[in-house]
Formats: structure tokens, sequence, C-alpha cells
């Protein structure tokens, strides 16, 4: 059942509270805890893609304002370009570290045997799933 709160600012799509109220954690000691906007979770709810979809609306609104942002999107596209190492961490007697390419979203995780040289002698994707 919603309640009658302030209506947001202008342009910003309304968001209907409800009084839901549940007792978490469902075993004693519990607290009563209020999740008004619970409905915003269930992404199949036509409220929500409506919600979501008047949001996506007032960004692109908003983005289209910003005169710099081509500027700064190619600035960081040239920056992520240059990839990254991450920190070695030793568990046990192997070295794992994190080596990303220029052009890759991702960094495969890279391992060394103690005593090896640096250069990894296995790597796996972060998108490969783990046996």
């Amino acid at each position: 059942m919603p309640t009658d709160f302030p209506r947001p600012a202008p342009g910003h799509p309304h968001a209907p509270r409800l009084e839901l109220v549940e007792d978490l954690p469902a075993t004693a000691p519990s607290r009563a805890v209020a999740d008004p906007y619970r409905w915003l979770e269930d992404a199949d709810d036509p409220r929500t893609r409506d919600w979501s979809a008047a949001q996506d609306a007032l960004f692109a609104a908003a983005r289209a304002t910003w005169s710099e942002r081509q500027g700064v999107a190619a600035r960081l596209a040239d920056l992520l370009s240059a990839g990254s190492v991450g920190p070695p961490v030793w568990r046990g007697e192997r070295r794992f570290s994190t080596r990303r390419d220029g052009g890759r979203d991702h960094p495969p995780c890279c391992w060394c045997a103690r005593g090896t040289p640096s250069a990894c002698s296995s790597t796996r994707s972060p998108s490969t799933p783990v046996a």
C-alpha cells in the first residue's frame, strides 16, 4: 500500500514508498526493518522497468549537456590502453598477480611457483569458470 510522500524534484521519476516492514532476522532477537523500495529489486516488475527507463532518460539528458564529455572519454581510453600490473601476493609456494594488457577489459590471474622465472607459468581469465 503506497504512502503519500513529497514528490521528487522536477524531472526525477517518482518512486512510491511502500509500507513494508519485516522482522529481521527471522529468528530471535529480531528488529523491525522498513524496506519501502523493495519493488525496485524486481527487474521484471513493470514499475521498476518504467522507473529505470525514466532514470536513464534523465541521465541521458544531463549527459548531453556535458561539453567536455568526448574529451574526457578519449583521455580515459588513452590512459586505460596502457594496461596495468597488480602487486604479487604469496599463497603458500605460489605467487599470484594480475597483468592486464592495453585493450583488454579484465586482467587474467597469473601464478608462478617459488623459484621460477618472473614470467607467468599459468594464466586464467576472470571470465573462465573455475572447474
